[in-house]
């Protein structure tokens, strides 16, 4: 199967399911097809964390839009009016679409603006200079995490429970042979 927008062949399932070519769920091309490409077959089902890691707050704004577009809506921005009005299936008439929007859509709407509001939480703290997570590739506060800051503090944030939620303490960092020691 060859390429398609940059698509890397090794990520690509070499089928087709109801005539969609099929990309692995674990691949971030599926993003980059919703994206750039408009391929909104692909906001049918759930995203996650994994697919969203790289994007900075444009992509996770289109990518975000693209749900709300998919149903028709007509956006005041001109800049979302120009990147959809590209795409042959955007008819951009509604305005408003929130009766439309599947479970799937509120979950994926819910998990991007998320992201969007943590990324922008990092970009407002300059003296953020840190930010380890308990998995590899992951968004600011998507997952237990230690923030460090230039004056030697951090804050802990871990998921308690979903009465809880998110947890967070704080204290003093320091690094000696390689190792990161936190004090509460």
């Amino acid at each position: 199967m060859s390429g398609h927008h940059g698509v890397d062949n090794e990520n690509v399932v070499d089928s087709f399911v109801n005539g969609l070519r099929v990309i692995s769920p674990f691949s971030t091309d599926r993003v980059d097809l919703i994206i750039n490409d408009g391929e909104i077959q692909f906001l049918d089902n759930l995203l996650y964390v994994h697919d969203m890691h790289s994007l900075d707050l444009n992509e996770l704004r289109i990518l975000r839009n693209s749900i709300y577009a998919k149903h028709g809506y007509q956006f005041s921005s001109r800049d979302l009016q120009r990147h959809f009005a590209q795409f042959i299936w955007y008819a951009g008439t509604k305005d408003n679409v929130d009766t439309e929007l599947s479970h799937i859509d509120k979950a994926d709407i819910k998990l991007i603006s998320r992201i969007e509001e943590n990324l922008e939480e990092a970009q407002r703290d300059p003296e953020l200079i840190g930010n380890w997570h308990y998995y590899p590739v992951m968004p600011s506060t998507t997952a237990d995490h230690v923030k460090s800051f230039e004056n030697g503090t951090f804050k802990y944030v871990f998921w308690a429970s979903k009465i809880y939620g998110y947890v967070s303490f704080g204290g003093i960092y320091d690094t000696e042979n390689d190792t990161l020691s936190l004090t509460h």
